[in-house]
C-alpha cells in the first residue's frame, strides 16, 4: 500500500441478497473488519432468515434497495452468496442505478447482479471477496488485494496455471460458471464482444462443467470474446483445457479468485491488461 486509505474508502454496507448467513460466523467476519480498520454497516435484514418464500423475497430485495440507496458506504459487499437473488433480479434492475464512484463487490450468486451493473458502469464493480466467506478467516493476501480495491490503487497479479493465448486489454465479465449460464440469453447478460469471460465453480462434477461449457457455447458466448479466465475449481482444470484446446479458444487456468481460499478482486466492465502468456493481470488505479 502507497499510504493511509481515507476513513471514507473503508466504509462497508454489508447485505444479505441470497442465503442467510450463519449467524455467528458473521458477527465475527464483522469483528475481523472492524479490527482490519473498516467500518461496517450491517442491513436491518442481514441476518434474517431465507427460504422461497415472498417474506424472504422482499426481505432480499429491500437489503439490496438499502445498501444502493440507503447506507452512506462506498463499499457494497453480501454477506454471503448461495440462492435467492434470481427470484428478485428484475426488481433490482428496475432500481435507481445512478452513476458514483461506489464499489460493488462479490461473487457466486451476485454474479446474476455483478454482470448489467458492471455493462451499465453505475457502479465499480468486482468480483471478488464476501462478508463470511473471506473474513470469518481471512487471509492476509486477500484482506492486502480487498484494501488495494478499496483504495482505488493499481494492483498486479501473478497465478500458476495452464494458458494458451497472447498478451491483450479487455473488459472482464462472468462469474460463477453455473449462474453466468443461466444469465446467458437473457436481457441481464452483458455484451461480451472483445471482453474476457471470467469463470469459476464449486462442487461440480467435471460431466456438468463440460455440459455448461457446451451450453454457453452452442449459445454463442464464445464467438466473438478474447478469450477465458478461469478462476477457482475443485476439481481440478483437465474439462476446462480439454474443451478450450478442442474449440480454439484462448485460455487461462488457476486465477486465485471465487470459492477457495484466496479470492482477490477482478474488476468487471473496465479495461484490464491480461497475459496469457505470463498468467499475469494489471488493474488500473481509480479515484
Amino acid at each position: 500500500m502507497k499510504g493511509e486509505i481515507s476513513e471514507d474508502r473503508l466504509r462497508i454496507a454489508v447485505f444479505t441478497p441470497s442465503s442467510a448467513p450463519d449467524r455467528k460466523k458473521a458477527r465475527v467476519a464483522k469483528t475481523n473488519l472492524k479490527k482490519l480498520g473498516f467500518s461496517v454497516q450491517l442491513s436491518p435484514y442481514a441476518l434474517g432468515q431465507r427460504d422461497l418464500s415472498s417474506g424472504s423475497d422482499v426481505e432480499r430485495f429491500n437489503d439490496f434497495r438499502w445498501a444502493l440507496l440507503e447506507s452512506d458506504a462506498r463499499v457494497l459487499m453480501p454477506s454471503r452468496g448461495g440462492y435467492g437473488i434470481i427470484r428478485v433480479l428484475d426488481k433490482i434492475s428496475q432500481l435507481s442505478w445512478q452513476s458514483s464512484d461506489r464499489v460493488l463487490v462479490g461473487f457466486s450468486d451476485l454474479t446474476f447482479v455483478l454482470n448489467f451493473v458492471a455493462e451499465s458502469r453505475a457502479l465499480r464493480v468486482f468480483h471478488g471477496p464476501m462478508l463470511v466467506n473471506n473474513f470469518f478467516d481471512p487471509v492476509p493476501q486477500v484482506v492486502e488485494y480487498f484494501k488495494r480495491m478499496c483504495s482505488g490503487e493499481s494492483y498486479f497479479v501473478k497465478w500458476e496455471g495452464d494458458s494458451c493465448g497472447s498478451r491483450f486489454s479487455g473488459k472482464v465479465f462472468g462469474g460463477n460458471l453455473t449462474c453466468f449460464t443461466m444469465l446467458a440469453g437473457t436481457p441481464f447478460c452483458p455484451n461480451l464482444r472483445d471482453s474476457v469471460l471470467f469463470i469459476e465453480d464449486v462442487h461440480e462434477e467435471e460431466y456438468r462443467v463440460d455440459r455448461l461449457l457446451y451450453t454457453l457455447k452452442h449459445l454463442g458466448v464464445f464467438q466473438d470474446i478474447r478469450g477465458v479466465l478461469v478462476g477457482f475449481s475443485d476439481i481440478g482444470y483437465r474439462v476446462y483445457v480439454d474443451f478450450f484446446r478442442k474449440n480454439g479458444i484462448p485460455f487461462s487456468t488457476g486465477f486465485p479468485g471465487g470459492h477457495g481460499v484466496l479470492n482477490y478482486p477482478i474488476p468487471f466492465g473496465t479495461e484490464l491488461g491480461i497475459d496469457f502468456t505470463k498468467n499475469t493481470l494489471f488493474v488500473h488505479a481509480f479515484r
